[in-house]
Parts: C-alpha cells; sequence; structure tokens
C-alpha cells in the first residue's frame, strides 16, 4: 500500500519513539491513523462518467450542483467521458435524456464506485424488422422457437413463418426445435448464429435446423416454492434473451456452443411479498444440475412514503439474515404532461445515506441545462424498491450487459441481486 521509503521511514520513526520513551500504544496509532491514514483519506481521487445524456450535473460531497463540464474524451461509439477530482467522500451525478424525457439521479460515495455509466438508448428508437421461416430438416417438431433481442416467438408447423421486430445495432439469432413428450414441451434442437448486424429490415432470413447446425440441449429439472415463479434465460454476448425453462426443466447448449460474455441467469418473483431474485453466470461456467428457487426469505418493502413534492421517508428497510448485503434503493417517478410520459428515478447508496431514513430530491433547476427536466414533483405515480447485492456498485456500473426482462440492470457474472418493491402511489 505504501512505497518502501515511506514504510522505512515510519517503521524508524515508530522504533525510535519506543526505544527513546514511554508512550501509550493508543497514541502511537493515533499517530499512524492521522499522518498516514489521513493522508490516503483525503487524497484527491477521480471519478469517470460515462453518458450519451444530452445534460450532465455534478455534485461534491453536499455542495452546489454544477454544470458545463467538458469531456475528457469523445468514443467512438458517442458517448462522452467526463472526470472529476475530489477527495473521498459523497457524490452525485444528474443526467437528463431529452429524446424520452428521462432523469436521472445517482447520489453514491468513493468508497462505493469511482465510476458511473448511463447510456439514453436513443439509438434504440431505430426498430427493423427480421422475417423468415423456421424449418426442421430432420424431424417433424410440433413447434419451433425464435428469438433476437428481447423478442421472442414461437410457431406451430415446420415451415411457418416468424417477424421479430428488434432495434438496429449487433444482435444475435437464437432458435429451438420443440417436441411434445408424455405431455411436456422439450427443446430436441438448439441453434444460433452471432454478430448479425440490424441496420435495416432483413427479410427471408430462414432458419433450417440440420445435424451439422444444431445441437441437442441438455436439461435439468427446475422447481419453485410456493408463491415463488422462477424463469431462466441464455442471454447472448448480444444481448439476446431466449427462455431455457419449460414444463419443468432448465435447458443449455453443450458448453462448445457457448462463448465469453454469455450469460446464464434465473430469475425469480413472490407476487405477494412483491419481490424479485437474479441469480448470473457465465453460462460456459455454470453448475449444470437440477435447480429449486425459493425467495420468500427476501423482506417485503414497508412504511416507505413519499409527499410528492421532494421528501422520501421511511428508508429503512431492514434486509433478512438469508439476504444479500443491502447496496441501495431505487426510486422511480412517472408523470404524465400533455403529449408523453415523464420519468425521474433515483439511484440512492447506502453509503451516501450513511444511516438516514430521509431523502430529499435536489432542485436541480437551477442550473440551465436541466430547466427543461422534470425532477419528480406533482408525480402520477411513485415506486421504491430496495436492491441486496453479492457484488460492488463499481463492479454493476462497470458492467456492459443488461437484463431485460421484467426489470433493467447490469449484470456481473456470479453476482446475485435481490430487490423488494414498493408501490407507494
Amino acid at each position: 500500500m505504501f512505497s518502501n521509503k515511506k514504510s522505512y521511514v515510519f517503521a524508524a520513526m515508530l522504533l525510535s519513539t519506543l526505544c527513546s520513551t514511554q508512550v501509550a500504544i493508543a497514541d502511537i496509532f493515533l499517530y499512524y491513523e492521522t499522518a498516514v491514514l489521513g493522508g490516503i483519506i483525503n487524497r484527491p481521487v477521480s471519478i469517470d462518467i460515462v453518458t450519451d445524456a444530452d445534460m450532465f450535473a455534478y455534485q461534491k460531497y453536499d455542495g452546489n450542483w454544477q454544470d458545463g463540464f467538458t469531456p475528457i474524451e469523445t468514443l467512438p461509439d458517442g458517448k462522452k467521458h467526463y472526470r472529476v477530482e475530489q477527495k473521498n467522500g459523497k457524490y452525485g451525478v444528474a443526467m437528463y435524456c431529452g429524446a424520452n424525457k428521462h432523469a436521472f439521479l445517482f447520489q453514491l460515495t468513493t468508497y462505493e464506485s469511482r465510476y458511473v455509466k448511463f447510456e439514453c438508448n436513443t439509438d434504440n428508437t431505430k426498430e427493423y424488422k427480421i422475417s423468415g421461416t423456421l424449418t426442421d430438416s430432420t424431424a417433424s417438431p410440433d413447434a419451433l422457437a425464435v428469438a433476437m433481442d428481447v423478442q421472442y416467438e414461437i410457431v406451430s408447423n415446420n415451415g411457418d413463418a416468424y417477424s421479430l421486430t428488434v432495434p438496429q445495432g449487433k444482435r444475435d439469432l437464437l432458435a429451438s426445435s420443440l417436441k411434445l413428450v408424455n405431455n411436456k414441451v422439450v427443446p430436441t434442437k438448439f441453434y444460433i448464429q452471432r454478430d448479425i448486424m440490424v441496420d435495416s429490415d432483413i427479410s427471408k432470413k430462414d432458419i433450417v435446423f440440420t445435424t451439422s447446425n444444431s445441437t441437442v440441449p441438455q436439461g435439468y429439472n427446475f422447481s419453485s416454492a410456493s408463491g415463488t415463479e422462477a424463469e431462466s434465460f441464455l442471454i447472448s454476448k448480444n444481448g439476446t434473451h431466449f427462455r431455457s425453462s419449460i414444463d419443468g426443466k432448465w435447458y443449455i447448449p453443450p458448453q462448445n456452443k457457448l462463448i465469453d460474455g454469455d450469460f446464464f441467469t434465473y430469475y425469480a418473483e413472490h407476487s405477494s411479498n412483491k419481490t424479485q431474485m437474479l441469480e448470473m453466470y457465465n453460462a460456459k461456467n455454470i453448475a449444470r444440475s437440477d435447480k429449486n428457487i425459493d425467495i420468500s426469505y427476501i423482506s417485503p418493502f414497508n412504511g416507505v412514503t413519499y409527499d410528492n413534492t421532494d421528501t422520501f421517508a421511511g428508508l429503512n428497510y431492514k434486509a433478512s439474515a438469508a439476504s444479500q448485503k443491502f447496496s441501495m434503493y431505487l426510486l422511480f417517478m412517472q408523470k404524465q404532461d400533455s403529449f408523453d410520459n415523464m420519468y425521474f428515478e433515483v439511484f440512492l447508496s447506502s453509503g451516501w445515506l450513511n444511516g438516514s431514513t430521509s431523502y430529499t430530491i435536489p432542485n436541480l433547476t437551477a442550473l440551465t441545462t436541466f430547466q427543461s427536466a422534470w425532477i419528480g414533483n406533482g408525480a402520477d405515480s411513485v415506486n421504491a424498491a430496495a436492491m441486496m447485492s453479492s457484488v460492488s456498485l463499481e463492479e454493476i456500473m462497470r458492467s456492459d450487459s443488461m437484463f431485460r426482462h421484467k426489470l433493467e440492470i447490469f449484470m456481473v457474472p456470479g453476482a446475485k441481486y435481490e430487490i423488494a418493491n414498493k408501490k407507494i402511489f
């Protein structure tokens, strides 16, 4: 942690003190804490912010919000990379996406994450149609399934047409041939075509299952406890979500058909407790065994309130002993204006709150660049969530992979998230 020179100097000073005087050990550690650790704690650190947002503002500690920052670089995908320096402690990052009227606020500490990434997804307003037919040339399936991005379709007959509408970008096409065995649907073949560039409509994207281009997925028992509804997904490197659980089993292709960047996830929700769970794995390394999921141990989130002006109260969620470590609150507000919906989200870390049970949204309209942003007052609907996580906030922020089924959240291999939701109004 320290350079050799500094360590030797400190050791010599300590030895000299012990030999020449009688001094309390507590005084020695007080010196060490003040002279050495104090220098580390007060040393400036860099916080990196990567975003394509139209507007960006920053807050050091509990100070005034500032905008007008100049990025240190523009990345190849068009996002701006900002860097702000401050001493260790609290900070805030605000962003606004004008195209979809969506404002975001991150309230974090440098101990939790020195990196914030956010994407407005304005390019995803461009969507294109992928269409073709699904044919199993080696068998007579009872149905066939196909997926790209988060779109999924099942056709009933061999040779039937499919059509998917997906955002532009690099995508993967996944498909399976399905057979009814003992009144249960069984995937008998799996097919994947990677790195399809979608920048226009693609017609006649026919999929023909053969013995050479498809493989047989492996299946394992899959169950959930009473009150828990569970699903599993194979998520390809380019983000295609393919449902892999069906009729009491979960399925996965052989390891040699998977690559680094492919995820396998278990998702569950408890309808009465309003809780969710997400387990994420590198698909190549997932344990191939039976799986039972029970999330009844996740405590519900009760008592939180919002005055519909600027203040949340009752932020005193207590995670159960079986849960992961509490990480942050997610506050989501929505309002209908004359033409469209407006949204405001707050990511509020446990470190930033530091034991406080209330939070007041800052008034960002004093900033010229945020005068058109809606920041939560007079909302039509408000939801709050408490999130537990097995990984750090920085690991989450640095991820490039997104889970997008009933919730949107960054994925980290080996991570487990638990979320307790509360609809305030």
